[in-house]
């Protein structure tokens, strides 16, 4: 049986992926730092798919001798529309979920926390190539809005289709 190369996926991919982001908050910015996640994704039409996104921020920051950073996590299920065929294709995402922070901050030697779940807006584009029938290749930009994790990041996956 033959594929049209400009069919839509239709079986689930998952990636893990790992990337730059940077984070800020209310007072400004925490810095940028390292991205490290993983997705799940589920056609259920032929251009859409539901986008299940699971994503770790961290940064660290000084100044002077005042030192703060961020922690964030977040999971960010998303309406994914996706335009191309089984070989790559161009995805965008919007969706809401939750997100988890803890922002570190300290003089010296002395460290306190502070923590936080709310909820996340998220955003992400970007495109998917296919190495081969199964192993695949993902790259995105990112922006999450939300009381517990505005950022903004880029990053890059591999990952495999069912």
């Amino acid at each position: 049986m033959e594929v049209c190369a400009a069919a839509q996926p239709r079986k689930a991919e998952v990636f893990g992926f790992a990337g730059a982001a940077r984070l800020s908050e209310d007072e400004g910015s925490l810095g940028n730092g390292a991205v490290f996640g993983g997705a799940v994704t589920l056609p259920f039409a032929r251009r859409w798919a539901v986008d299940l996104d699971l994503t770790h921020i961290w940064t660290d920051r000084e100044r002077g001798d005042l030192r703060f950073g961020g922690d964030r996590t977040l999971f960010a299920p998303a309406l994914q529309f996706r335009g191309g065929g089984q070989r790559s294709y161009g995805f965008a995402a919007f969706g809401a979920g939750a997100g988890a922070s803890g922002t570190p901050s300290g003089r010296g030697g002395s460290r306190r926390s502070c923590h936080g779940i709310g909820l996340t807006l998220s955003a992400r584009t970007g495109f998917l190539a296919a190495v081969t029938s199964r192993r695949l290749f993902r790259a995105d930009v990112f922006q999450a809005i939300g009381d517990a994790a505005p950022g903004f990041g880029v990053r890059a996956g591999v990952g495999y289709r069912f």
